[in-house]
């Protein structure tokens, strides 16, 4: 049995099962600590299948049992708690499938990650702070990236030093890098990192005890992604740079999510962020002392054809008119659909009845007592809405408020999860249909007061005209009950065409007042674009910063055109390597590709190199000969395919050929909303539109 940690410690970490080993750490050096861990099953049912299942188990060494009353979220249950070992939960589950009762009782608190069940128990927390202002302990950390080419480490990166060759000393400071930090973050793609690993024992450099674990491909809101493969070094807690959490928001993002979750800072790198908001609301129900389901039982209730074609849609998407716009205002719901769910009270267990009426679908909400959902989410929401407003102070708030920004946006997805133990699909059509009747409020409202719709999306409107602000925000937030912020006031903002010839709902850029641009949907937002077509539209922006009218825009042309000339001349007689590499996002293997694509001609070249990549990785390569598939994944080969980057820099002229064009045509900035709302009646939602109440 371990001891309590001391009040100047700090818990860091937590792994085990039936033995819970507590990291500690206190300035200097790392604690452990061990604790035996006893837990339970709870099961409900008909007394006579409860009571011969507790004849059986009670068979089976280890496990005690005895008859009680527990709590669910929608009220009390009677049956049988077996208490037990978490590594037996699994043989009593398989139990009651042999047995035949699974089917005929229901059974609760049966798949928790030990460590996750030990800690919210407890209510320890996780990388303490105690104050949302205080920023993260300070803990020894080190980011440790090879570099490979041609299957081969060619140089390796430790934190901000290169080092390029792959010598005895140069293992010597991966080594003592290690030895000395407590975080390491590994770059492991091709399995570099654990290949390195090995190399420091092999040549005896020093002795690391890690373990690998495979890599997986896996798709997330349409994107394929790939878990390369994960390494492990004991006493040391391992973050991989491919981590989704830690891209968008580093360590101090993987530190606020272990807080909230209660997830080690591993498994809090690991999962998604879904699986985060599952176990912050697991943690939530430990605390509680609620039952958490085993297995989803709460089936979609009968609909009319009428209710299912009303409530099976998503948010509002506006289709913008192409065209320049001045004095625009961007306005948005703050977190809208988690501010739905917590200020509307909507749970599993609140919908079916009570004083509330969803917008067109009429499912009844009860406004009290606060049901589950809204209590597990709401410290978070308020939490991501107060570093949302002082996330300019310090890096480590901005972090926070974008590694929280995600879980919330999952909040949502999850209650419509066939799979979420605490979802409904009922609430998530609530939710949706909420968001369609708060925005069409603020479009009505911003109407009454002047302004011209131009876009909107979901949560966000775009505006235009000289009206109050202010009290547009005041008027939409007594109506909707909602939070409803300014995120952008332009001087300008231009609408492209896309290829159809209508406005492309994500793509757009303009210059904000503040004398920023902010940029959607073109190169200078894109992956796989080469530096040098995002260098030209970052020159091109500059040239219309001082515009204050469409005249100004227009007379810019001569110099458009010059800065166009040159970019294609620095293509054409010589270029950089680096501002020619292209980032490569692989979607599938390449026998699985119909068409001989550039990038399955990619996929293609890497393998006559010896070399395979995973849909959802990415690689960097330079386009040396398109028709032969000849590429460069180094600056040391020679040339690049002149015709292709032409095209690709021809491609980034676009949007600023447009700019000129419309506001040399002296139509742009007059268009109104109902563009977006006669393609809402096109695509059948006449009933919906009617009821914008402008």
């Amino acid at each position: 049995m371990g001891t309590v940690d001391p009040e100047d410690f700090i818990l860091i970490n937590a792994t085990g099962m039936d033995r819970i080993r507590l990291w500690h750490y206190d300035h200097s050096r790392i604690h452990f600590s061990d604790f035996d861990y006893t837990t339970w099953v709870f099961l409900s049912g008909e007394k006579y299948d409860l009571e011969n299942i507790e004849n059986q188990v009670e068979k089976i060494r280890g496990v005690k049992t005895a008859w009680e009353s527990r709590k669910s979220i929608y009220g009390s249950e009677k049956g049988l708690c077996l208490y037990l070992k978490p590594s037996m939960i699994d043989t009593v589950k398989q139990f009651l499938e042999k047995s035949g009762f699974r089917r005929r009782i229901k059974l609760f608190n049966s798949d928790l990650n030990p460590v996750h069940r030990f800690l919210s128990e407890r209510s320890m927390e996780l990388f303490r702070i105690t104050s949302p202002e205080e920023y993260d302990p300070v803990i020894p950390a080190v980011r440790i990236f090879p570099y490979f080419s041609g299957n081969e480490i060619r140089k390796i990166q430790i934190d901000d030093t290169i080092f390029r060759e792959i010598s005895d000393n140069t293992l010597q400071e991966v080594y003592s890098s290690i030895k000395s930090s407590v975080f390491v973050i590994y770059s492991n793609q091709g399995s570099s990192f654990s290949r390195l690993l090995e190399m420091i024992n092999v040549r005896g450099i020093g002795r690391i005890l890690y373990k690998k674990t495979p890599g997986k491909a896996f798709e997330s809101y349409g994107q394929v992604h790939f878990s390369g493969d994960r390494v492990s070094i004991k006493g040391k807690i391992c973050i991989s740079s491919d981590s989704f959490i830690y891209s968008e928001a580093g360590l101090p993002g993987i530190f606020e999510i272990s807080r909230v979750s209660r997830l080690p800072p591993e498994t809090a790198s690991t999962v998604t962020p879904g699986t985060a908001v599952s176990a912050l609301e697991f943690s939530k129900a430990i605390s509680m002392g609620i039952l958490i389901p085993g297995y989803k039982d709460d089936h979609e209730s009968p609909k009319s054809l009428a209710l299912l074609r009303l409530s099976d849609r998503g948010g509002i998407t506006l289709q913008p008119m192409p065209g320049l716009y001045w004095n625009v205002t961007e306005i948005d719901f703050s977190s809208m659909y988690p501010s739905i769910i917590v200020r509307y009270n909507l749970s599993p267990e609140t919908i079916g009845h009570g004083d509330y009426s969803v917008p067109w679908l009429g499912y009844r909400i009860s406004s009290s007592p606060a049901g589950f959902l809204p209590l597990a989410l709401g410290d978070l929401l308020d939490l991501r809405l107060f570093y949302k407003s002082i996330r300019g102070d310090h890096p480590q708030y901005s972090a926070r408020d974008i590694a929280l920004k995600w879980l919330l946006l999952t909040s949502f997805g999850y209650t419509g999860y066939k799979n979420a133990k605490f979802g409904k699909i009922e609430i998530h059509e609530s939710i949706t249909a909420i968001g369609r009747w708060a925005i069409s409020i603020a479009m009505a409202e911003a109407r009454r007061l002047g302004f011209t719709v131009i876009h909107g999306i979901v949560d966000s409107l775009w505006i235009a005209g000289d009206g109050d602000v202010d009290e547009l925000l005041r008027r939409i937030k007594e109506r909707t009950r909602l939070d409803i912020v300014v995120d952008s006031r332009y001087k300008w903002l231009l609408f492209p065409p896309a290829r159809n010839g209508n406005g492309s709902v994500g793509t757009y850029f303009g210059l904000r007042k503040d004398g920023t641009f902010k940029a959607r949907g073109i190169d200078t937002r894109r992956e796989d674009v080469p530096k040098i077509c995002k260098d030209f539209q970052f020159e091109a922006f500059s040239l219309f910063s001082e515009c204050n009218n469409n005249s100004d825009v227009a007379e810019k042309s001569a110099d458009l055109e010059r800065l166009k000339k040159k970019y294609m001349n620095r293509i054409r007689s010589g270029c950089a390597h680096e501002d020619l590499a292209i980032n490569f996002r692989i979607t599938r293997r390449s026998e699985e590709y119909v068409v001989n694509t550039i990038t399955r001609k990619l996929l293609k070249a890497l393998e006559r190199r010896g070399f395979h990549i995973n849909p959802g990785e990415s690689i960097v390569a330079r386009i040396v000969n398109a028709d032969l598939g000849i590429f460069a994944f180094d600056s040391s080969a020679e040339g690049y395919d002149r015709s292709v980057y032409i095209g690709m820099l021809k491609r980034s002229f676009k949007p600023f050929d447009y700019m000129i064009s419309a506001a040399g045509s002296n139509h742009s900035g007059g268009h109104s909303g109902k563009n977006g709302l006669n393609l809402l009646r096109k695509n059948g939602d006449r009933d919906i539109v009617d009821l914008y109440d402008f």
